[in-house]
């Protein structure tokens, strides 16, 4: 967030206050977002590649229970590890032409109980898998050095979770579908917290806002803005409770001083309003 405005920093003196809060709002940065919707998942690598039939180089038994390993020519992959019926069931190591490697359990030829898939890029997720796709408890952690831990659904994020960035900020909280979604506690890498309601990785409905110079603010918020009814206190005890429209004071709204002295006034984009076609702020 920006820096107060000289005129906040001087307000509630002894001048009839002239209030404002006009400090930008920071949502989540979106290239950080962009990460969490990226599952690491091998569904595209094992897309319109079957692995049965003459296309195949086999070595061992191919009974249940028993190891195999096999070449696909047409796609320069191998796997080595247990089948059934010719489809992998059991646990199998498989690599891909570009160093990626799957080494976990299948059955029906797909990914299905623990496995670690690990990427060329060193990107790696170990946990459960359902049909190919993760689904249950699992770990992320990516090349930079984020990490996320928590529940998965269809290859995406969901139920509770800890995603942490490269950077040091980190969100702890409900995903839904590979968003943040729901009740969650997020900490930027400068000490900023939100703790409350989010929709679609944005700050929305209820929360607390606190930065780390003593500020904050609780209230409603709307698409990463304050928006409705709030409650903003500075760091010197100032308050202003009111209401807000896309972050910024718009309405009706009363500030009181640390001593306790109050303004009520109405305000427009952030500004007290004054003149002859409004009533000025008056001490009550």
């Amino acid at each position: 967030f920006l820096p107060l405005s000289a005129s906040v920093a001087s307000a509630m003196g002894n001048s009839p206050c002239r209030c404002h809060c006009d400090d930008a709002e920071h949502d989540v940065d979106d290239s950080k977002l962009d990460k969490i919707g990226l599952p690491l998942t091998f569904n595209d690598k094992q897309e319109n590649k079957n692995v049965r039939g003459g296309d195949r180089v086999c070595g061992g038994g191919e009974e249940h229970g028993e190891t195999a390993l096999f070449h696909q020519k047409a796609h320069e992959e191998t796997y080595r590890g247990e089948f059934h019926q010719e489809l992998r069931c059991g646990y199998g190591v498989m690599v891909w032409p570009d160093g990626s490697r799957y080494e976990g359990y299948w059955m029906d030829d797909k990914a299905h109980g623990h496995g670690v898939y690990l990427q060329a890029d060193g990107s790696k997720y170990e946990g459960q898998w359902e049909d190919d796709e993760q689904c249950g408890q699992g770990t992320e952690l990516w090349a930079d050095g984020s990490k996320y831990r928590g529940g998965y659904r269809q290859s995406k994020k969901h139920g509770t979770g800890c995603f942490e960035w490269a950077d040091g900020s980190n969100y702890e909280g409900l995903f839904v579908d590979g968003y943040i979604h729901g009740e969650g506690l997020y900490t930027w890498d400068d000490g900023r917290i939100f703790k409350g309601q989010w929709v679609k990785n944005r700050m929305e409905g209820t929360g607390r806002f606190m930065w780390s110079d003593g500020r904050t603010y609780e209230g409603h918020y709307l698409d990463d803005l304050k928006h409705g009814e709030g409650l903003f206190t500075w760091a010197d005890g100032r308050t202003y409770t009111g209401q807000w429209v896309y972050g910024r004071q718009h309405g009706s709204g009363t500030l009181t001083s640390p001593s306790g002295d109050q303004v009520v006034a109405q305000w427009r984009e952030g500004k007290q309003l004054r003149g002859t076609d409004v009533t000025e702020g008056k001490w009550v």
